[in-house]
């Protein structure tokens, strides 16, 4: 089985030290992290976070584009990928994808939806631009070859809905990876957002995991099921 830790919402209510100390844990580690940005952050994003951005080898994070806006809440009727057309789709994520390259320097191939929430337009949306190859928790499997999806539900989900990590819920780590299907599956967190305590417990996560025998992969890395 292969994991990937998809860290949600960089620029999204967050703190860079935070993000920081996510990414100096999983790295003492071996482990790399996927970070979705939110790209309206990059309109006016720190010289502070670029700086930091900059000296991260490429191979131990992947940035994906996790939409523009970010717009709505988990039980919205209506958010940046559900209910609006095909277009307006689609110049979410080129807005982003434009904003990655520009200030970031960096072409993502991966899209995840705020709040793991899409339509029957994503998919168009997504085949619309380009360098666009996987997909996190599609609506439905993609129909198309040039997209690969990551992760199906249910979601391996340990924070609480604070988006904490506690030390109780990492005792269901091994029943939660006992239920996913073989291939890959994301571990969705928002390190951005964690207190120390939280922190403190990301190391005990991944030595779960691990012990489970999952190995942690970034979605660029990710072929399909053979």
């Amino acid at each position: 089985m292969q994991i990937v830790i998809k860290a949600d919402d960089f620029g999204r209510h967050d703190h860079l030290d935070c993000w920081k100390r996510f990414v100096d844990i999983a790295h003492g580690l071996g482990v790399p992290v996927a970070i979705g940005v939110v790209g309206s952050h990059l309109t006016s994003i720190e010289r502070e976070r670029l700086d930091w951005i900059a000296q991260i080898p490429p191979d131990l994070v992947e940035w994906w584009n996790h939409g523009f806006s970010h717009e709505g809440h988990s039980d919205s009727l209506t958010t940046e990928f559900v209910q609006k057309a095909m277009a307006e789709q689609a110049d979410s994520i080129r807005r982003t994808q434009s904003l990655m390259k520009d200030k970031l320097k960096i072409d993502a191939t991966t899209f995840g939806a705020p709040f793991n929430r899409n339509d029957k337009n994503t998919e168009s949306a997504l085949r619309s631009v380009r360098d666009l190859k996987y997909w996190f928790f599609p609506l439905n499997a993609p129909q198309s070859e040039s997209l690969i999806a990551i992760g199906a539900r249910p979601r391996f989900r340990i924070e609480n809905s604070r988006h904490q990590l506690c030390e109780n819920d990492l005792c269901n780590v091994s029943q939660e990876l006992s239920e996913l299907n073989a291939g890959i599956s994301p571990l969705q967190l928002h390190p951005g957002k964690w207190t120390k305590s939280s922190l403190l417990q990301l190391r005990e996560l991944i030595a779960r995991v691990t012990d489970c025998g999952a190995e942690f992969v970034l979605p660029r890395d990710y072929k399909g099921d053979s």
